[in-house]
């Protein structure tokens, strides 16, 4: 059974002309405010640079689009505690991911 809340990830091109900063893999130090979430930098075949995850609250499970939304799943994320106590921990970051979401 999976636990809420679930993070989509979001990953994110690298404009061609800043392609060249990015050599290899870069993975860093995972920070100690959110050790989960570590966005690195990698080079595709293609030199494409794709920079990611950016974890986003979902909706749905298995939803991964931003509009993905499924009421049993959205009600079942509301009825968790867990959900509630990390809102309230991270209330200033959630909001500042929710602004940059509607972008």
């Amino acid at each position: 059974m999976t636990t809420w809340p679930i993070p989509r990830g979001e990953y994110y091109d690298l404009v061609p002309e800043r392609r060249g900063l990015c050599k290899n893999l870069i993975y860093p130090v995972p920070g100690p405010a959110f050790p989960f979430l570590v966005v690195h930098l990698t080079r595709a075949t293609d030199d494409s640079v794709e920079a990611g995850p950016n974890a986003v609250l979902s909706l749905r499970r298995e939803g991964y689009t931003k509009t993905a939304f499924k009421l049993r799943d959205a009600g079942d994320l509301v009825r968790f505690g867990g959900f509630w106590r990390m809102a309230s921990r991270h209330a200033k970051t959630g909001l500042y991911e929710i602004v940059l979401l509607l972008r």
